[in-house]
């Protein structure tokens, strides 16, 4: 039988915040906030307009290793709300994914995806430009166990975990910036 957490563990790391909480009788829950901060030097494909559509899932694929999606909604793959999509992670288990919330305008995309049996998962991820033409992305993680299985992913989630993949992502990123190809391995 599935039983919640019950571990309150506030955290600081230079990240941001990494925030486990559980209400009682609820599911296990952690909330990670952190900002990237686009750091590299000032140039024409560090503006927020060139990184911003990077956050989108087909626009992924250029720099994420590994990142392969099945687009179920739209069948156009239109980004939009509402699309649907599945991937395969690194451990080949299945996630269903939708984009729940898309405003290109103010640089948000949301997701919310599911892996079956293990946990739910929403990530926001608002772009803005900085006054050197860098780009900060403020990425929110917010992830509900459903399962033991899902209560063992998040007592890995630490912020040594998180700080490491978040930097993977900058160091992913900057790459493709920087050479229009993928980072192997970044992880």
């Amino acid at each position: 039988m599935f039983m919640p957490t019950s571990k309150v563990q506030n955290t600081e790391n230079r990240l941001g915040s990494l925030v486990r909480l559980n209400e009682k009788g609820g599911s296990g829950f952690i909330q990670c906030e952190t900002r990237y901060q686009d750091t590299q030097p000032t140039t024409a494909c560090m503006y927020l307009i060139s990184v911003f559509p990077l956050f989108e899932p087909i626009n992924e694929k250029k720099w994420a290793y590994g990142w392969e999606l099945d687009v179920i909604y739209p069948t156009t793959a239109q980004i939009e709300e509402g699309m649907v999509f599945k991937t395969r992670g690194h451990d080949l288990d299945e996630k269903i994914w939708t984009i729940s919330k898309f405003d290109k305008k103010q640089f948000l995309i949301e997701y919310i995806n599911i892996e079956p049996g293990s946990k739910l998962c929403k990530i926001q991820i608002q772009c803005k430009g900085n006054s050197d033409n860098s780009t900060t992305a403020n990425v929110t993680y917010r992830l509900t166990a459903l399962s033991e299985k899902g209560n063992d992913y998040i007592d890995t989630f630490t912020d040594k975990y998180y700080e490491k993949w978040i930097v993977s992502w900058q160091k992913a990123i900057h790459h493709y910036l920087e050479t229009g190809t993928i980072l192997k391995k970044p992880h």
